[in-house]
């Protein structure tokens, strides 16, 4: 790579891993005003994707697979 980075490294992977530390996605999008859901199965998908595109705003779908 031309800018030099090509391993950045354990440390430096981990300020970007969006999973450590673990982050409760649909609290962070209600703190900010964002009606939003979890879903884990496929019903709970297609329920949040309606309940979503019939919410005038924005809505947050936190899909788990």
């Amino acid at each position: 790579h031309r800018t030099g980075n090509d391993d950045p490294g354990p440390q430096a992977r981990a300020l970007t891993d969006l999973g450590s530390p673990a982050l409760d996605w649909v609290a962070l999008a209600k703190g900010f005003g964002v009606d939003a859901m979890q879903a884990t199965t496929i019903e709970e998908l297609r329920a949040g994707l309606e309940r979503g595109l019939a919410t005038e705003g924005p809505f947050l779908v936190e899909a788990l697979i």
